[in-house]
């Protein structure tokens, strides 16, 4: 049933292409080499709402670009290195299963790369959320990543749908493949969507990854699932929600809350749709046990040119490099301290040997 509606959606498409519509959404990612250098960086989120479905159904793909370019440049006087917009931007609120199809299809790769030349205008990362239509006619939950350059550098699509997503006839989602991390200038990215907080287990796959930055597009908000993530990963976790009922957050590496965006003034909603806040990913989290000596010694030579969070309930705590020049790894190895994740692993070793 699924790959007789796959075939007769690529059809469809086919025939839109024939009258003039552009092409399916399905780039492939450039690899190009990167030389990062982690620092502080500002993150702009953009939680803007999902437009009303025309009453028409007439489908404007500007109107998409210019409502969510207008929401971008709320921020843009920032000069943000990284703009985060929320899950489905392009998903108009309140329509059916088979009018995201005929919306999907129609509106094909204009609203991409309108993205992309924002990214490159602007000389910032970009990272949104839209539906992919796949070779095979099926559907993705896609999180594009766009560069500086205006290059598609990592294409992520929601590892775990919602049972909803997935059976819908008339618009079959699937799920994707796993975890996906990119480098940046600034650092390594890291994607989940949505649903996807909800598998503690992903969690752990992206850790062995290593990222500096989980970037979290939603519909929710993900609550206290956001702090594990964070901790579990050791990665800020940037959380950009749908519209104005719903928090703008970023979590710290260690777990704590940073940003949790202020209530707005007026317009009847609980918080602001836009922020930019500043975040610096020259970092490295460390357990107290055995290290607070060292760090002592640290900061006793470098000043102001390192920094900390207070320990953590948890017991652990982020330790920065406010220097770019001054990678945090150089002072850890220099200090002899032990990561949390050092610590973790030792402690499990141990454990083994101990039996």
């Amino acid at each position: 049933m699924i790959r007789l509606f796959a075939i007769a959606v690529l059809c469809l498409c086919a025939m839109s292409s024939a009258r003039g519509f552009p092409p399916p959404c399905d780039p492939v990612p450039v690899k190009k080499p990167v030389k990062v250098i982690r620092r502080e960086i500002k993150v702009s989120i953009i939680g803007e709402a999902r437009m009303n479905k025309p009453k028409d159904l007439r489908w404007d793909v500007q109107k998409v670009i210019d409502y969510w370019y207008e929401a971008m440049d709320r921020e843009i006087g920032e000069m943000p290195d990284l703009v985060v917009l929320p899950e489905g931007i392009d998903n108009w609120d309140d329509v059916t299963p088979e009018e995201k199809r005929d919306w999907v299809c129609h509106r094909g790769d204009l609203v991409f790369r309108a993205m992309q030349a924002y990214a490159k205008r602007h000389r910032c990362y970009l990272v949104y959320n839209s539906p992919r239509q796949r070779s095979d006619g099926r559907f993705a939950n896609c999180t594009w990543t766009i560069d500086r350059d205006g290059d598609l550098i990592a294409r992520y699509d929601k590892a775990f749908l919602t049972p909803r997503e997935m059976e819908w006839e008339d618009f079959p989602g699937v799920c994707g493949d796993g975890p996906v991390v990119v480098d940046t200038d600034f650092g390594r990215l890291g994607f989940v969507t949505c649903f996807d907080l909800n598998f503690t287990h992903f969690a752990d796959e992206y850790k062995k990854l290593s990222p500096d930055v989980m970037v979290f597009c939603s519909y929710y908000d993900g609550n206290y699932m956001r702090n594990y993530w964070a901790s579990r990963t050791q990665a800020y976790l940037v959380g950009c929600t749908v519209g104005g009922d719903l928090p703008k957050t970023v979590t710290g590496p260690s777990g704590e809350d940073l940003v949790y965006q202020p209530e707005a003034t007026g317009g009847g909603k609980h918080f602001r749709r836009t922020v930019t806040a500043k975040i610096n990913t020259n970092f490295r989290v460390i357990h107290y046990d055995g290290n607070y000596r060292k760090l002592d010694a640290a900061v006793a030579k470098y000043g102001k040119r390192v920094y900390m969070t207070d320990p953590a309930r948890a017991g652990t705590f982020t330790f920065y490099s406010a220097d770019p020049e001054l990678p945090i790894d150089d002072v850890v190895r220099e200090f002899k301290m032990e990561t949390w994740r050092e610590y973790y692993d030792r402690s499990l070793q141990l454990k083994e040997r101990t039996k």
